[in-house]
Parts: C-alpha cells; sequence; structure tokens
C-alpha cells in the first residue's frame, strides 16, 4: 500500500512527535507499504523517511525545484521526483495515495490534509483519512472539523477522516 504522509518540517515541541514519525516510518517499512511524502530530509520529514529506509522500506519523495534549491531534499533518496510547483506536488501526492495519514506539523500540513478532506467532499478521491493526534495535538483542529458537521456546513460522510492517538492504533485500524 503507498500511504500519502503529511508532517511538519520541524520536529516540534515534544520528543513524542519525532518518535511519531520514526515509529510509523519502522512499522510501514516492516509491513511492506511504500511512503509517499514531500521528500523533505529535515524535521518529522526526515524522521519519518530516514526510519522507512533504514528499516529497508520504499520511499517515494516529491518535491519543488524551489525546496532542492533550499537544500531540504533527503538526499537518501534515490529517485526523487522533482517539480516546479507546490501544486504539481500536491496533485502527485494524490494521485499516488491508496491512503493519507496526518502526523503532526504546521500549516502545510493543515494546507495539504485540507485539501485532500476537501477533494473527498468533491467526489475526486475516496482513498481514507487518518489524523494521528499525537498528545492531543490535532484536538482543536477535530473539534473545528466536528463544529462544521454540528452547524452544517460539512456532512460527516463528506468528509471522512479517522482519529488515531498513536502510531500502533493507525497500524491497527490499517492492517499489515
Amino acid at each position: 500500500m503507498n500511504i500519502t504522509v503529511y508532517c511538519g518540517v520541524a520536529l516540534g515541541n515534544s520528543p513524542a512527535y519525532k518518535q511519531s514519525a520514526i515509529d510509523l516510518g519502522t512499522w510501514m517499512a516492516q509491513a511492506g507499504h511504500t511512503l509517499v511524502y514531500g521528500g523533505g530530509g529535515i524535521g518529522m520529514m526526515g524522521a519519518l523517511a530516514n526510519a522507512v529506509l533504514d528499516h529497508g522500506g520504499n520511499v517515494l519523495g516529491i518535491i519543488p525545484q524551489f525546496l532542492v534549491d533550499r537544500e531540504q531534499l533527503n538526499p537518501r533518496i534515490v529517485n526523487p521526483v522533482v517539480v516546479q510547483t507546490m501544486a504539481e506536488r500536491k496533485k502527485l501526492l494524490c494521485d499516488n495515495a491508496d491512503a493519507f495519514v496526518m502526523l503532526p506539523g504546521g500549516i502545510g500540513t493543515f494546507e495539504e490534509i485540507t485539501e485532500v478532506l476537501s477533494q473527498i467532499k468533491l467526489g475526486f478521491i475516496a482513498e481514507p483519512v487518518f489524523i494521528v493526534n499525537i498528545e492531543g495535538c490535532y484536538d482543536h483542529f477535530v473539534a473545528s472539523l466536528n463544529e462544521l458537521c454540528r452547524n452544517g456546513f460539512l456532512k460527516e460522510e463528506e468528509s471522512p477522516y479517522t482519529v488515531v492517538a498513536s502510531i500502533a492504533e493507525l497500524a491497527a485500524v490499517i492492517g499489515a
């Protein structure tokens, strides 16, 4: 299974965030899943991809040229896909996904996962979305999605997602 993972270029304030990236990468490699991600070599993205590679797994990194120029490409990726724009990157991340996972991250992570949820609502994609809520980092985001439903702006069936609290719970839901 190709799993597109969205996460931060920073590590955040809690060691649990980085550990979640390492645990996810380790599990993905051991379960035979392929990581599809933004190609970065720093922060959560780097920790995730390096864990996959450290355990013999497969990684598809998709990165725009301007980030390569800023030296943010993970040098361990054998055949990165270098595109010109963020829009191209996001399209390829979606096109190559059998599932989407949201790990802790910043505004780019929010933007990417909300675009996925919007595309599901519009019927363009149907793959499952998993929000990994490490130490409650996405409590407010999930509450906001629930408020959209409560206020009649979003129907639950139009934007399905599953919230899990750990990588172990995610692995149990997704399976091998």
